[in-house]
């Protein structure tokens, strides 16, 4: 049969970058990515990665740490597998030339952030840390992978259940491996610190192929989203700033409290905009600020600049649900994986902790890395090729603007039997296009799709959850309940289940 490369990675952020240094040496990597290689959240990324690197700290204090802000939805044994190799990722990190902050004694410049019991954020410049591994990285792949840019995925190609190639707008490339690290969906929310291209679209293809994904009721809203400047719309204040002693103050002179966990922050942020006051993250207090952060200092307009109280409010950030995937990043699908935010691995229970998305995406490219190594097998000759499902009788979406204010409103930061009930029906008229498994006439109209479809089971999964966990929370069920701790709410081939979170160890092979 027909083989283009030998292994191809959709996406281009750290867990895909990660992924391709890793099999550069022994497979012909092809890079697949939209839009530009450097279009993703992962360059976008501020405060840096969590690592248990000072003295005195330790991968045990670290899971700790993530189990508490994940609201006790996560998976322990994963967790200490990330937090055990933290810190020889930070190492890797260095031979490949990031410069991290360092102190005048050649240590680590450490960043405290919202949830963690000490100091152990390494980053650069203060807060650009994504820009600074993802040009390293690239720096260190560019010339020994096949990189196709601006080229859009629209389907993979199956052989009965494993995915053998995908389908572009270019043409079609099989290969025995596929990795889909295509990060999260923040655009289906008005206000987002995601890039324009996180439409959801690696779980809606994995999903449309027949693949599980699971937690997706889980969205995480960072509470310091600055919408001050149309040219940096959606910018990231980083819990960097927090933690250097940046201060969350209401309009009537109220102080919150500005290093609580995430889901925490932003919710106490909402109910203060729902009362008509407004939230000023106060920068006054940090000497030299514009020399500690001059990325987001930049980023603000002329009268914030000069008050250096911006004005913040929660924008959805990420999605700790995804693909459902076993230690190694297999999905339920033969050949096809899944990394980083697309990705469903229980180290963030309901509530990513700061600073740990980074390092996901880096630790679980190297197990996905290390299993296709380990068990690479060939495609065969005579494979059978899924043909495509009639095309609907007419392509009918929402526009983008009407699911981003609808998802906020309804599916956002609270939620409510009646809003979701609101918004289950409210999709009915879209689901037969979203469902839809190409191929599209056009790319918008791909990536709406994509939108509507999670949206709807991100809706649907609100609903079953009965209860409020980390970065789900429902008004009229405001407590956790123990019979919902590790369960999880997984979908596949159009049905939902509910099953009990299995350790890494259980899934090991």
């Amino acid at each position: 049969m027909r083989c283009d490369g030998e292994v191809i990675i959709v996406g281009s952020g750290i867990a895909a970058m990660m992924s391709a240094y890793l099999l550069r040496k022994s497979f012909h990597v092809i890079m697949i990515t939209k839009s530009d290689v450097f279009a993703s959240n992962s360059f976008l990324a501020q405060g840096g990665i969590a690592a248990p690197i000072a003295e005195g700290d330790d991968w045990q204090a670290h899971t700790a740490d993530t189990w508490k802000a994940g609201a006790a939805h996560g998976d322990e044994t994963s967790i200490e597998m990330m937090t055990k190799h933290a810190v020889n990722m930070i190492e890797l990190l260095d031979d490949l030339g990031v410069s991290f902050d360092r102190e005048e004694s050649g240590g680590y410049s450490l960043g405290l952030e919202g949830a963690h019991g000490t100091r152990r954020i390494v980053h650069v410049n203060g807060a650009e840390t994504g820009k600074a591994v993802m040009r390293a990285l690239w720096k260190a792949i560019k010339n020994e992978i096949t990189l196709l840019d601006r080229t859009c995925v629209y389907r993979f190609i199956k052989n009965k259940d494993e995915i053998i190639g995908v389908e572009t707008d270019q043409g079609s490339l099989f290969a025995p491996v596929t990795i889909v690290a295509t990060g999260g969906c923040g655009q289906m929310y008005s206000v987002t610190s995601n890039g324009k291209e996180a439409t959801g679209d690696g779980i809606a293809l994995a999903y449309r192929s027949g693949a599980a994904i699971s937690d997706v009721e889980f969205i995480q809203f960072h509470p310091t989203v600055y919408t001050g400047n149309e040219k940096e719309k959606g910018l990231l204040i980083s819990e960097a700033v927090r933690g250097e002693g940046g201060q969350l103050i209401t309009s009537a002179g109220e102080r919150l409290q500005s290093l609580k966990s995430r889901d925490v922050v932003s919710r106490e942020i909402f109910r203060q905009e729902r009362e008509g006051h407004t939230v000023h993250l106060d920068l006054t207090g940090i000497s030299d600020f514009e020399r500690k952060f001059p990325a987001l200092y930049k980023g603000f307009n002329k009268s914030d600049r000069r008050t250096l109280k911006p004005r913040v409010t929660p924008g959805a950030h990420f999605l700790n649900g995804g693909i459902s995937v076993d230690a190694w990043g297999q999905t339920s699908l033969s050949r096809l994986y899944a990394v980083g935010e697309v990705a469903c691995t229980g180290v963030h229970g309901a509530n990513r902790l700061a600073s740990n998305s980074l390092l996901e995406g880096l630790v679980f490219a190297h197990q996905a890395a290390t299993h296709i190594q380990q068990t690479f097998q060939p495609l065969t000759a005579g494979l059978f090729v899924e043909r495509d499902k009639a095309e609907p009788r007419s392509f009918k979406l929402p526009t983008r603007e009407d699911l981003q204010k609808k998802m906020m409103r309804y599916v956002g930061i609270e939620r409510h039997a009646r809003s979701l009930w609101y918004m289950n029906n409210w999709f009915q008229p879209f689901l037969d296009t979203a469902h839809y498994n190409g191929p599209w006439p056009e790319r918008d109209m791909f990536e709406q799709a994509n939108m509507t479809l999670l949206a709807s089971l991100i809706t649907r999964s609100a609903a079953i959850r009965t209860e409020s966990r980390g970065g789900h929370f429902r008004a009229d069920y405001p407590n956790g309940l123990d019979k919902f701790q590790q369960l999880i709410i997984e979908w596949q081939n159009g049905a939902h289940m509910k099953r009990q979170r299995p350790t890494i160890k259980e899934l090991s092979r």
